[in-house]
């Protein structure tokens, strides 16, 4: 993956919660990674992860390829190792395996876009040896997932330019700091009115979604048609809390 990726992807989940500052992760979520991940606070843990996977599995957006190696069942110590982010076990499923072998590559980046999904650092720090490709689908699973910030998300940045897609991905975040930084990775990329549906549809505060119709508008959004108006006006109404078919459980 990159030789700086041990920097930012070796945090147990509990360091990499303390530096969130959207607000969005929900008391379940706090609950599950400040505290020590012993007995039921071990077993919270992987369930909030777990409900993160099951409601990507629901939509459109996760790879139709990682959909087919989640359901498979040769691959339930792979997933279970994501979900719990256990380096330990995940090293050891990997010792036999061989980047250079197509079919352990394709394994190994089925790994990388579930870490990318699930926020696994320390799975992240361990991929980082086989030297997998970056490419969108990974940036766009990072994203999406909203557990990556600041530096994190920056080396995904560097690695793949993105795109209007990632747009969207970093919407359904529920962290504007997620749109932010991807406008400065790449400031040509242009909004338009389609992803006021997306910020809609997204599980987030009222201010978050202000928030994130200003970035939009900054890089080309335009609010002049009646059509835009009605919708920035549902926007701003709607229920602070509203669920998300596009949601993962955070």
């Amino acid at each position: 993956m990159g030789h700086n990726a041990s920097k930012f992807f070796s945090e147990p989940r509990s360091t990499a919660a303390t530096q969130a500052s959207s607000g969005t992760a929900d008391s379940t979520m706090d609950i599950a990674e400040s505290a020590p991940e012993t007995g039921t606070e071990a077993l919270r843990n992987i369930a909030t992860y777990d409900l993160r996977l099951k409601n990507a599995l629901k939509g459109s957006l996760l790879p139709m390829h990682t959909h087919f190696f989640v359901k498979n069942d040769a691959n339930k110590s792979f997933v279970h190792a994501l979900l719990e982010d256990n380096q330990a076990a995940f090293s050891n499923l990997t010792r036999n395996l061989d980047s250079d072998n197509d079919k352990h590559y394709e394994i190994l980046k089925e790994c990388l876009i579930l870490a990318a999904l699930l926020g696994s650092k320390k799975v992240l720090s361990k991929l980082k040896e086989f030297n997998i490709t970056m490419d969108s689908e990974v940036l766009n699973m990072a994203l999406w997932s909203g557990d990556f910030e600041g530096p994190e998300l920056n080396y995904f940045l560097a690695e793949v330019a993105p795109t209007y897609n990632s747009i969207r991905h970093a919407i359904l975040s529920a962290n504007p700091q997620v749109l932010a930084q991807v406008f400065q990775a790449k400031p040509s990329l242009k909004a338009n009115s389609e992803l006021l549906g997306a910020v809609s549809g997204s599980a987030m505060s009222a201010a978050d979604k202000t928030r994130m119709v200003e970035l939009l508008q900054a890089h080309g959004l335009s609010t002049s048609s009646s059509q835009e108006k009605s919708a920035l006006e549902h926007i701003e109404h709607e229920a602070e809390h509203k669920s998300s078919p596009f949601s993962l459980g955070r």
